[in-house]
């Protein structure tokens, strides 16, 4: 299948669960597994200060992971505090505006992604509020493996 077809494919159970949010876990683990994100979720930011993060719904993500990062790491979050101001349905790799060497010096890097085997982001911004921002992010060890698609 190829990436139009395979994104394509994705749309229906988009609609679903946009219908009914108890349908959203089987979406993002579609996403996860023919994009090839290791961990998949939506997150809600309060912006610009990031001064609270919520992981709304996560994939293949250690329960841990969600309350570490409502708890502490959303405040030192590189990527929310690089990413360009973007518009809603916008999409980008981690790569697009950071260099591997500025993920690699960063606590949020090294105290918490490390620890999950997480490095790179492919996101897209789905929605955006006066004071708030709603993104859906895919996450892998490898930028290489967000673009390989599971069986």
């Amino acid at each position: 299948m190829n990436p139009t077809e395979a994104a394509l494919h994705l749309v229906g159970p988009i609609y679903e669960a946009a219908a009914d949010p108890s349908v959203w876990p089987h979406a993002l683990e579609q996403f996860a597994r023919n994009i090839g994100g290791t961990a998949t979720g939506f997150t809600i930011h309060r912006m610009p200060v990031r001064s609270s993060g919520n992981v709304c719904i996560a994939i293949n993500a250690d329960p841990a992971f969600q309350r570490e990062f409502d708890e502490y790491y959303h405040s030192v979050n590189i990527h929310m505090a690089n990413v360009p101001s973007v518009k809603t349905g916008t999409v980008a790799s981690s790569d697009d505006y950071l260099s591997n060497q500025e993920v690699l010096a960063s606590e949020y890097y090294n105290d918490f992604l490390r620890r999950y085997d997480l490095f790179h982001n492919l996101g897209a911004i789905i929605c955006s509020r006066t004071g708030y921002r709603g993104d859906f992010i895919l996450s892998a060890a490898s930028l290489g493996s967000l673009y390989q698609r599971r069986p």
